[in-house]
C-alpha cells in the first residue's frame, strides 16, 4: 500500500490501497508499482515534497475510484471531475464554404463546430504542450520503422489544423513540396500558411471532395479525426476515401482516442477493432500512447513530471498511434 511519509512517497508491489473505507485491489498495477515507486521518489524534491506528495495522494484516490470491469470507461468519465472547471465553454466555429448538396453536408457542418468547441477547450490544456512532444517522438519512431523514403514521399494530412503536424513532418525530413493539408476550419488555414514553407499545398474544405488520384500517395495522416465524427456512413466513406488515395507500400498514420468521454458528447472514441474495420485491406500495427487527458491536467498542476510518472502505466494510456500498411503489388 502507501505509506507516506515526510518527503517520500513509497509503494509496495501488492498495490493494496484503502481511501474512504473503500478497499481496491488491481492486478495491473503489480508488475508496474516499483518502477513507479523509483520514478515518484526521484521527483519530489525539496519544498515541494509536502504539496507533491498530498496531491499525489488526491490523484491515487482519482485512480482507484473505479469497478475493474468499467476502468477505461473511468478513465474517460474523471474529465467531468478534474477538469470541467477549468475548461472554457466557449465556442468558436469559422465556417469555410457551404457544400452544396450530398449525404454528408449535415456531418460535415457538424464537424466545423465541434472542432471549433475542441480548439477552445484545447487553448487551456496545461497538458498539450506534453502531449504533443510525446506523440512527435512516437511518430518519429514509427515513420522510420516504416521505411517511408522521407525525400519522395509525398504526404496528405486530413484534418491538418495549424499546420503543427506538418511542421514535424518537414522536422524529420520531409520536403515542403510534396506535403499537402486540408481543413474545414478557414481560420485554422489562415494559422497553418502563417506556419508553413509556401510549397505545402493547403486546401479548404471537405476531405471527400478531394481530387487527387487514387493510389498517389506514401502516406495519409488521420489526426484526432475520426472521433469527431459521429455519422457511422460519414467515418465508412472517409475512411474508404482515404484508403482510395494510398499506395500500394505506403499507408495511413493514425492517432486518436480509444474511449468515449461522456463529458463531452462532441466526440466518440474509436477502439483499434474499429480501426481494423474501417481498413479491412490494411494491416494495422499499433501501439498506445498519451496519458489520460484529464489526468494529465491534474498531474502537470502539481508538477511537470508527474506525467511522465503516470504515462508509465500502459492502462492510463488513451490514444492509439497506428499505422495502417498498403501491401505493396
Amino acid at each position: 500500500m502507501f505509506a507516506l511519509v515526510p518527503g517520500e512517497i513509497r509503494i509496495s508491489t501488492g498495490f493494496h490501497a484503502e481511501f474512504f473505507g473503500t478497499e481496491v485491489v488491481h492486478r495491473h498495477f503489480h508488475q508496474h508499482s516499483e518502477r513507479l515507486a523509483r520514478r515518484i521518489n526521484r521527483s519530489v524534491l525539496g519544498n515541494q515534497a509536502f504539496h507533491l506528495r498530498d496531491q499525489f495522494q488526491n490523484l491515487i484516490v482519482i485512480l482507484v475510484d473505479w469497478s475493474e470491469s468499467k476502468f477505461h470507461s473511468f478513465v474517460g468519465a474523471c474529465a467531468l471531475h478534474i477538469s470541467s472547471s477549468t475548461q472554457s465553454s466557449e465556442t468558436r466555429a469559422s465556417i469555410a464554404y457551404d457544400h452544396s448538396v450530398g449525404s454528408g453536408i449535415t456531418e460535415a457542418k457538424a464537424v466545423r463546430a465541434r472542432y471549433g468547441r475542441r480548439a477552445a477547450r484545447q487553448s487551456n490544456d496545461p497538458a498539450l504542450p506534453l502531449f504533443l512532444e510525446e506523440r512527435a517522438r512516437a511518430v518519429a519512431r514509427l515513420l522510420t520503422e516504416t521505411g517511408i523514403d522521407r525525400s519522395s514521399a509525398r504526404v496528405l494530412e486530413i484534418g491538418c489544423g495549424t499546420g503543427g503536424n506538418l511542421l514535424d513532418l518537414i522536422r524529420f525530413g520531409f520536403v515542403p513540396w510534396n506535403l499537402a493539408g486540408v481543413d474545414l476550419l478557414e481560420d485554422r488555414l489562415e494559422e497553418a500558411r502563417r506556419r508553413l514553407p509556401a510549397d505545402v499545398q493547403l486546401i479548404a474544405g471537405d476531405a471527400l471532395d478531394l481530387k487527387f488520384e487514387s493510389g498517389t500517395l506514401d502516406v495519409v495522416i488521420l489526426f484526432t479525426v475520426f472521433t469527431s465524427l459521429l455519422d457511422r456512413d460519414y467515418r465508412q466513406r472517409l475512411a474508404r476515401h482515404a484508403w482510395r488515395l494510398v499506395k500500394p507500400g505506403g499507408g495511413i498514420l493514425w492517432y486518436d482516442f480509444c474511449f468515449d468521454n461522456p463529458g463531452n458528447r462532441d466526440v466518440k472514441g474509436v477502439p483499434v477493432k474499429t480501426i481494423r474495420a474501417l481498413f479491412p485491406d490494411g494491416i494495422v500495427h499499433s501501439r498506445r500512447i498519451t496519458l489520460a487527458p484529464p489526468l494529465a491536467r491534474a498531474a502537470v498542476r502539481v508538477h511537470p513530471s508527474l506525467y511522465g510518472v503516470l504515462n508509465a502505466i500502459p492502462v492510463l494510456r488513451t490514444h492509439a498511434l497506428c499505422w495502417i500498411a498498403k501491401e505493396g503489388d
